[in-house]
C-alpha cells in the first residue's frame, strides 16, 4: 500500500458517512417519520356527560371517546381519558396540563383550538317532574321557574345562553352546580323540589334519567336547536392545531367508512 492510498480511504469513509446522514435526514422529512416523532399521549378530560363521555373504565367510555380513539390510535398516539369537573377541565386545558376538553363548544371556550368539523351534534333541553307538565315556549316561559344549570356550560349558542347570562345574578332563579357529576346532582335537586327545571343536553338527560330509573318521574323537552360538539384543544401546546385537524378529517373518514355510524349505534344514537 502506497503512502497516498490512506487519505483516499479516509475520503471514501467520509463520503459514505455523508451519504448515510443525508439519507437519514430525508427519511425524517417524510410524513412517516414526522408522524412517529409527534406521537404522544393525548390527555382528554371532561365531567361525566354520557353518552358523549362516560365511565373511563367502562366498555362504553362514550361515543366521543371512541371516535377519538378510532382516529388518534391508528396515527400512533395514545388516548388517556379521565373524568374531571368541567370548570377545572377548561382551566387545565388552557394551561396546557391536559390536551383537550371533550364536549366543548367554541362559544363557551373560544380560546381553545377546534377542527373544522364537530365530533357530534347535540340538542339541549329541560328535565322536569312529570306532574308539572312543563312546555317550553321560548325564554319568556321560564320566568316562574327555578332552573338548575352547570358552571361554564353553554347550551344552544342562542336565546337560552343569552337568557342565562342576563339572569346570572339571580341565584334563586338560576342555580349553578359544579363537579364531575353535576348533571346527576341537578336531577336530585329537581326531585327534592329545590329547582323546577334542570337544563342539560337532552341526550345526556335521557341517559341519566334511565340510569337513575326515573323514567316515570321525570320528563324532558328539547329546545329544537342543534349545536356542534367538539374536542377543544389546548392553546398552550404546540401540536394542538395538528391534533384538531387530524380529528376533523378523521370524522369524515369514519363517516365514509361506516365506522362513525357503528360507534353511534353502540349508544343508541343516529347521525
Amino acid at each position: 500500500m502506497s503512502c497516498h492510498e490512506e487519505p483516499e480511504t479516509g475520503r471514501q469513509t467520509s463520503s459514505t458517512l455523508s451519504r448515510f446522514l443525508i439519507l437519514i435526514t430525508l427519511l425524517c422529512l417524510s410524513p412517516f417519520c414526522r408522524s412517529e416523532a409527534r406521537a404522544e399521549t393525548i390527555k382528554l378530560r371532561a365531567d361525566l356527560w354520557c353518552p358523549y363521555n362516560c365511565d373511563p373504565d367502562s366498555d362504553k367510555p362514550g361515543l366521543i371517546v371512541e371516535i377519538a380513539r378510532a382516529i388518534f390510535i391508528p396515527a400512533g398516539h395514545t388516548v388517556d381519558y379521565q373524568v374531571m369537573p368541567w370548570s377545572r377541565t377548561l382551566n387545565e386545558v388552557r394551561k396546557g396540563h391536559i390536551s383537550g376538553a371533550i364536549g366543548a363548544l367554541p362559544s363557551e371556550a373560544p380560546d381553545l383550538i377546534y377542527g373544522a368539523n364537530p365530533v357530534a351534534q347535540d340538542e339541549s333541553g329541560f328535565a322536569f317532574k312529570r306532574d308539572m307538565a312543563f312546555t317550553y315556549h321560548g325564554t319568556d316561559s321560564l320566568a316562574p321557574y327555578r332552573i338548575a344549570t352547570i358552571q361554564d356550560y353553554n347550551y344552544d349558542d342562542g336565546e337560552i345562553d343569552a337568557y342565562l347570562r342576563k339572569h346570572a345574578q339571580n341565584t334563586t332563579h338560576i342555580q349553578v352546580n359544579t363537579g364531575g357529576q353535576a348533571g346527576v346532582a341537578n336531577l336530585r335537586k329537581l326531585l327534592a323540589g329545590r329547582v323546577d327545571l334542570a337544563l342539560d343536553s337532552r341526550a345526556v338527560l335521557a341517559y341519566l334519567i334511565h340510569q337513575e330509573h326515573l323514567d316515570q318521574e321525570i320528563g324532558t323537552v328539547g329546545l329544537g336547536r342543534l349545536v356542534g360538539v367538539h374536542i377543544g384543544f389546548s392553546p398552550a401546546l404546540a401540536d394542538s392545531k395538528n391534533l384538531a385537524d387530524l380529528l376533523s378529517s378523521g370524522v369524515d373518514r369514519l363517516r365514509q367508512q361506516g365506522e362513525l355510524a357503528a360507534i353511534l349505534a353502540r349508544y343508541g344514537v343516529k347521525e
